[in-house]
């Protein structure tokens, strides 16, 4: 039997003060929940904790920022405080280095992505939402480009990036046909920007 079933036994046939069967240490469970409560409020130790629930783990102190009632989690900063400081650290550099790496995984340049914000005047190439660059969310900036051929095909916000790529996946096997989908497939915005260049060129 366990120690706190060993309490609860040891307890039987025994009265608390107010004359209920006792629960606890001698006591019913109202009359000990209130002693506990009193115990609290003066800052003492519940009478039982260490016997039956053995040492309480010591809790990590609140985060440093003033007014924050989260908890440390490195630095002397909760989470959401870490992450924001991480996030101001980087420089502007350090974001256009990373952005370039994503560009270019997608065999774009930051060239190319900036013709294609002028041609498309900052908007989605379907659904012609006002597009918001660095953010997160439906209308966020996500350069589109074809996985057979790794080549870009224009600035879509986050719900048509996605729509897109399901488009492409189940028009074949369902037979769906959407004209916005298809206009934007069959001329993207980077085959204009490729024929500029070349008549620049």
């Amino acid at each position: 039997m366990s120690k706190l079933g060993q309490r609860y036994q040891s307890n039987k046939g025994v009265n608390c003060a107010c004359g209920a069967p006792a629960a606890v240490l001698g006591q019913c469970r109202r009359c000990y929940s209130l002693a506990r409560y009193r115990d609290k409020r003066a800052g003492l130790p519940p009478p039982c904790a260490a016997p039956i629930f053995g040492p309480r783990k010591p809790t990590k102190p609140l985060c440093k920022v003033e007014g924050c009632l989260h908890r440390q989690v490195n630095q002397r900063l909760c989470q959401a405080h870490l992450d924001e400081q991480k996030r101001a650290s980087r420089t502007g550099k350090s974001r256009r280095r990373t952005q370039a790496k994503r560009v270019k995984s997608k065999g774009a340049t930051l060239q190319d992505l900036e013709q294609l914000r002028s041609l498309q005047q900052g908007k989605c190439a379907i659904c012609l939402v006002q597009l918001q660059p660095g953010t997160m969310g439906p209308w966020a900036e996500c350069l589109d480009h074809c996985h057979k051929s790794i080549s870009p095909r224009g600035l879509l916000c986050q719900a048509c990036n996605i729509s897109i790529g399901k488009y492409e996946t189940f028009q074949r096997e369902a037979g769906l046909r959407l004209e916005p989908y298809d206009r934007y497939l069959s001329s993207t915005p980077y085959q204009e920007v490729l024929l500029r260049r070349l008549a620049l060129d």
